[in-house]
C-alpha cells in the first residue's frame, strides 16, 4: 500500500471513529470494551479512607486504563467489596488498601498521558469539568493536594492542563465554558449528569468514553438554557444520558421534551469493567403457564430497577432473600445492561427461579417521563417526539430480552401506538396510576399490546396493595377473568413483605386469587380479551421434529443459546406445531441463532411456514429469507390448528438452528 492509500484509509477511520459524530443505527449507544484482564487490581476502600480528590483521580485513572484493556476495580466498604459482584460473576483481584493508592497510580503512569490539575475551592462543580477535559486528553484529574503526593511517592507526571486559575463560581459560567470549549470534542453517544459532590458514581466511564459531565438544574432558568444548548445537540434515538438530576421531574422531564432519556446510574461502579463483559444476554426460560380461568390475575412489580444502581447494590441483596422463588414477582431492571452490565443481567437470568420475571423499568430504554401525571405536565404531547425513543427501545428489548416495561406515568393515544407499532417484542404495558385522576382504564393497541395502570404505584406498603383491591376481589362473581397489578418500591419493600400478599388474597377466599409473572399476566389478559397471545406459551402444545431431535428449548420465550434448538444432522429440517385446538394465527416470531450470540453464519438462510386445520392439508402462508438476528411478520389472520416451519437453507455448518419461535393468535 502506497503512503497516500495509507494516508486516505487513516482519514477514513478516523472520520469514522470521531466520537462526536453519528453513528450507525445497529451501534450499541455504548461500545464494548475489551474483555477483563485474568486478575484485576482492586482498591479497596471505606468512604472515609480517601479524600473525595482521591476517589476523582481513581476513578478517572481508572477510564484510562480499563479503555484498553480493563485492570482496575473498585470495592467499596459500604457496598460489600468483593462479595457483591466479584465472587458473584467470577472477577479475580489482588486486593490492596487505600494506603496503597499512589502505587497503584505509579504502576500504570505509563498509560497516562499526564494532569488535569483543578480546585475546587470556588466551586465543586470543576471537579467535573476537570474529568470532562482528562477523559479528552487521556489524564488525570488532581487537585494540587494530589498531584503533590504523587511527587512525593515519585510520581511525576506532565501537567497537561491547570484550570485552578479560572474564575467561575456559577454553574452556568463554568459549563457555558465548558461547552465552548471543550464540548464540541466530547462524545454525542451520552452525557452526564453528575452530582460533583459525589465522587465515584460513573465518572470511569466518562472518562473512557470521553464524555462531558455536567449539574445543571433545569429549575433555574439561567441553568436551563444552558443545559438546553447540551441537549439540543444529542440525537434522540442514539443518545442517552447517565448519571442523575437536582429533582427528579425536572430532570427527567426537560430530557424527555428533548426526545432523550436518562439511564439513573449515581454509584454505579466500574461500568468499564462491567461493560467488558461478553454481550451475549442469556435470557432464562419462560415456564409454560396455565389455562385461562375465571378468577383474578394479580401481577406484582418491584421498583426501581431503572437505576443500574439499583440493579447493582440494592436488588442483588433482595435477590438473595430466601422467601424469593416462593412467590411471583417482577423485577424491574434496565434494558441498559445488556450494554452496561452484561455479567449484571445474565447473573440475574441465570439464577432466576420459574417465579422471578425480569421486566423494564420506566419507560424503556432510559427513564423517560412523557406526561408528569404528579406535576399535570406533558413533557411531550406529540407521537413524532418519541418515535425514535421506541424505536431505541425496541432495540435495547430485544438485546436484554425483556418484554414488558412500565411507563412513567401514562401516555396518550398516538403515544400508546408507538409503542404498539415500533416495540413489537413487547407483550405488556403498565402505567403509573397516581389517583390523581380518574383511574386508568386498561386499553390495547395493535391488537395485542395492553396498558394497565399499577394501583397502587410506588408504595411501600404491602397492605396498600392489599386494601386497594380487597372489595373488587371480594365481589368478583367468577363469571369471566379479572386482571389487577400493583407495584411496590424496593427500597422499603422486597420478598419478605410482597409474600404475605398471598395469604392476604387468601383470607378473603382460597384459591380466589393468582399472583403470576407479568409475561403469564399479560398473555392471559390478552387471551380473555380477545387479542392475540403467543400460543405456544400453553402447556397443552405439542411440538415435534422431523429427525426426531429434542424440542424442549424452541418455544420458551428464550432465545439464549444455551435454550436453543440445533438439528441432530445435517440437511433441512421441519418442526410441527400442534396447538390443541384452532386459533385465528396472525404472525409469527423467530430468534434466530444470532439472538443468542452466535455468528450470523449459523442462522438458518430461508424457510417457509405452513398451517393446517387437520394436520393433512396444508397450505403455505409465508416464504422468507433470513437478515437479521428476529422474523417478525403478520400473516393473513386465518383459522388453523397445526403450524410447520420448513427451514429449506441451514446455516453455515449445515445445521438447522433455532433460537425460539412464537406464534400468535386469537381464541376461535
Amino acid at each position: 500500500m502506497n503512503t497516500f492509500m495509507r494516508h486516505l484509509l487513516t482519514v477514513i477511520l478516523l472520520a469514522a471513529l470521531h466520537i462526536g459524530s453519528a453513528f450507525a443505527q445497529d451501534e450499541p449507544i455504548f461500545p464494548a470494551l475489551p474483555a477483563p484482564a485474568d486478575t484485576l487490581d482492586a482498591i479497596y476502600y471505606d468512604d472515609k479512607e480517601l479524600s473525595g480528590g482521591e476517589v476523582v483521580m481513581l476513578a478517572t485513572l481508572q477510564g484510562i486504563v480499563n479503555s484498553s484493556q480493563p485492570r482496575i476495580y473498585l470495592l467499596r466498604h459500604r457496598f460489600g467489596g468483593r462479595t457483591e459482584w466479584a465472587d458473584r460473576i467470577g472477577i479475580d483481584t489482588r486486593l490492596y488498601g487505600p494506603k496503597q493508592l499512589y502505587w497503584l497510580v505509579g504502576k500504570y503512569r505509563n498509560e497516562i498521558k499526564g494532569l488535569v490539575v483543578y480546585s475546587t475551592e470556588k466551586s465543586l462543580h470543576y471537579r467535573n469539568l476537570a474529568c470532562t477535559i482528562a477523559g479528552l486528553k487521556g489524564a488525570i484529574a488532581v487537585t494540587p493536594e494530589e498531584q503533590q503526593k504523587l511527587q512525593d511517592n515519585g510520581i511525576k507526571l506532565k501537567t497537561l492542563c491547570d484550570i485552578t486559575g479560572l474564575r467561575f463560581t456559577k454553574p452556568s459560567e463554568l459549563y457555558t465554558y465548558l461547552y465552548e470549549n471543550y464540548w464540541k470534542s466530547c462524545t454525542r453517544r451520552t452525557l452526564l449528569s453528575l452530582n460533583p459532590h459525589i465522587a465515584a458514581d460513573i465518572r470511569d466511564l466518562g472518562a473512557c468514553m470521553k464524555a462531558a459531565s455536567i449539574w445543571l438544574d433545569p429549575r433555574k432558568e439561567e441553568e436551563r438554557e444552558v443545559l438546553k444548548k447540551f441537549l439540543a445537540d444529542l440525537t434522540p434515538g442514539e443518545s442517552v444520558i447517565l448519571g442523575w438530576w437536582h429533582e427528579e421531574r425536572a430532570g427527567i422531564g426537560i430530557a424527555t421534551s428533548f426526545g432523550l432519556s436518562t439511564i439513573p446510574s449515581d454509584l454505579y461502579n466500574n461500568a468499564t469493567v462491567y461493560a467488558g463483559f461478553p454481550r451475549k444476554i442469556q435470557p432464562s426460560p419462560v415456564p409454560k403457564r396455565k389455562p385461562l380461568e375465571n378468577k383474578v390475575y394479580v401481577a406484582l412489580f418491584l421498583s426501581d430497577g431503572d437505576n443500574i444502581q439499583y440493579c447493582e447494590h440494592k436488588m442483588c441483596r433482595l435477590w438473595d432473600n430466601p422467601l424469593r422463588g416462593t412467590f411471583p414477582i417482577n423485577w424491574t431492571v434496565s434494558p441498559g445492561l445488556a450494554d452496561l452490565g452484561p455479567g449484571l443481567l445474565n447473573y440475574y437470568y441465570e439464577t432466576a427461579s420459574d417465579k422471578d420475571c425480569l421486566v423494564s423499568g420506566p419507560s424503556g430504554m432510559g427513564y423517560s417521563l412523557i406526561y408528569d401525571e404528579l406535576n399535570d405536565i406533558w413533557h411531550t404531547s406529540e407521537r413524532k417526539t418519541i418515535e425514535n425513543y421506541t424505536e431505541l427501545t425496541e432495540k435495547y428489548l430485544k438485546k436484554s430480552g425483556i418484554r414488558i416495561i412500565t411507563i412513567w406515568d401514562r401516555v396518550n393515544r398516538e403515544q400508546a401506538e408507538a409503542y404498539a407499532d415500533n416495540c413489537r417484542y413487547l407483550t405488556g404495558v403498565t402505567l403509573e396510576d397516581w389517583k390523581r385522576a380518574p383511574k386508568i382504564e386498561a386499553a390495547s393497541y395493535g391488537g395485542r399490546l395492553a396498558f394497565i395502570g399499577n394501583r397502587p404505584c410506588y408504595t411501600s406498603e404491602v397492605e396498600d396493595m392489599f386494601r386497594e383491591w380487597k372489595d373488587s376481589i371480594t365481589v368478583f362473581d367468577g363469571s369471566k377473568p379479572a386482571f389487577f397489578t400493583s407495584q411496590g418500591e424496593s427500597w422499603n419493600m422486597g420478598p419478605g413483605q410482597m409474600a404475605k400478599l398471598q395469604s392476604l388474597f387468601d383470607s378473603i377466599e382460597k384459591d380466589r386469587v393468582e399472583i403470576c409473572r407479568a409475561d403469564h399476566f399479560f398473555s392471559l389478559y390478552n387471551e380473555a380479551n380477545g387479542l392475540s397471545f403467543n400460543i405456544l406459551m400453553l402447556d397443552n402444545v405439542k411440538i415435534s421434529a422431523d429427525d426426531g431431535s429434542g424440542t424442549e428449548a424452541i418455544a420458551d420465550c428464550s432465545f439464549g443459546s444455551r435454550y436453543s434448538w440445533k438439528a441432530s444432522s445435517r440437511g433441512k429440517r421441519s418442526i410441527t406445531f400442534d396447538l390443541g385446538r384452532e386459533y385465528m394465527i396472525d404472525r409469527y416470531l423467530i430468534s434466530h441463532a444470532s439472538a443468542g450470540g452466535e455468528d450470523r453464519s449459523m442462522n438458518i438462510g430461508a424457510f417457509t411456514v405452513e398451517t393446517s386445520p387437520d394436520g393433512q392439508n396444508w397450505k403455505q402462508v409465508e416464504r422468507a429469507s433470513v437478515e437479521g438476528d428476529f422474523s417478525d411478520q403478520d400473516i393473513e389472520p386465518h383459522a388453523a390448528r397445526y403450524v410447520r416451519l420448513n427451514v429449506d437453507k441451514c446455516g453455515k455448518d449445515g445445521h438447522a438452528r433455532i433460537a425460539d419461535i412464537e406464534i400468535y393468535g386469537k381464541k376461535l
